[in-house]
Order: structure tokens, then C-alpha cells, then sequence
């Protein structure tokens, strides 16, 4: 199965064919313009696959493109990641001179620190969330392509509140005479 091509690749590919046919019916007039026209609609289909048009986002360091989310405690605060992605599933880069990339959340009661570049947050959810819910957390960005359109791409993540971690035992104490914490006997007469 041949892979699918965008309508510009297609037509770049009918043009190459009409300058080739032009070519062997002797029309050597426009040949180079097809050609070029051709090149530059090849470069445009390029240029277009190296732009971001999604992205992914991520909980914790180290976890770009994974999509991993673990959630929070309530009280807890996190770092969430985003990584735009271009139209292959590769990570990409917003253009230069982007506007900087927002965050939100569904439930006002989490509290959000963006980084200056918005492309990480701290999330911090409130300490009477409840164990079991969750919140979406949005990502917005936009930028202006080569044929001057503005792009908007977005993701959005649910994050699920967890309970707390027990807090399980991890040594011991020995005493003597009483128990560790009891009242210890006072020694007075």
C-alpha cells in the first residue's frame, strides 16, 4: 500500500510528471518552471512536516513523549511536562517567536506555576480533593505557519487524585523498663 501524501505533495508529483512529458514533446520552454514549481511545493509539504501539530503531556522528569501520568495526592504538587509533536509523532519545537503556551485546569481548586517557556507546570491539588476524582489539565499553544495561518494545538491530560501513601513502619525502638512513647516512671519519692 503506497503511503498517503498530502495534496501539495501530490500535485508536486503531477507537476514533476507534466515537466517530464513536457520534455519528450519538445515544450523545453517550461520545463524549468515546472521544475521549480515543483521544488517549491516539495519544500512547503517539508517545511509543513516539521511544524508541530499535537503534543503529549507528562508527569515527572525524564518522561518526555510517554504520555505517563500518575496522578496526585491531595496536597501534593507535581511537575507535568508537554512535548509538541510534529505530524510523524516526532517531538518538535514551536517556531521562534511564539506566543508563550498556556495552562489550565477544570477544577479551580488545583493551583498552577507554569515555566516561563510553557512547556512544564507545577500542579498542586488542594488538600481537601477527593481521593478517586481527578482534573484535566490543558495545554494551549498557537503559532503562524510559512503560508501565514495560525495554528492552535492543544492536549489535555486527566490526572487522578490518590490517596496519601501509608506511612508503614520502617524500624523500631528498644527500651527498657517501658514501652517507646509510654510515660516513663518518675524517679521522685
Amino acid at each position: 500500500m503506497m503511503p498517503k501524501l498530502s495534496i501539495p505533495a501530490e500535485v508536486a508529483i503531477v507537476l514533476e510528471g507534466i515537466a517530464a512529458y513536457a520534455e519528450l514533446e519538445g515544450y523545453h520552454g517550461i520545463i524549468g518552471e515546472l521544475r521549480e514549481s515543483a521544488r517549491k511545493l516539495r519544500r512547503f509539504v517539508d517545511e509543513f512536516k516539521r511544524l508541530p501539530v499535537a503534543a503529549v503531556i507528562s508527569q515527572g522528569e525524564k518522561m518526555p513523549l510517554t504520555g505517563t501520568i500518575t496522578g496526585l495526592a491531595p496536597g501534593a504538587s507535581d511537575t507535568f511536562f508537554v512535548t509538541p509533536i510534529d505530524v510523524n509523532g516526532n517531538a518538535d519545537a514551536l517556531p521562534s517567536g511564539s506566543p508563550v503556551p498556556t495552562f489550565t485546569a477544570d477544577d479551580t481548586t488545583v493551583v498552577l506555576a507554569p515555566s516561563a517557556d510553557g512547556l512544564s507546570v507545577v500542579a498542586t491539588a488542594a488538600t481537601g480533593a477527593a481521593v478517586g476524582g481527578s482534573f484535566n489539565l490543558n495545554w494551549a499553544a498557537s503559532y503562524t505557519n510559512p503560508a501565514g495561518s495560525v495554528v492552535n494545538i492543544t492536549a489535555t491530560a486527566n490526572i487522578p487524585y490518590l490517596a496519601p501513601p501509608a506511612l508503614l513502619p520502617t524500624g523500631g525502638v528498644i527500651s527498657q523498663g517501658a514501652p517507646a512513647g509510654a510515660a516513663r516512671p518518675s524517679l521522685k519519692r
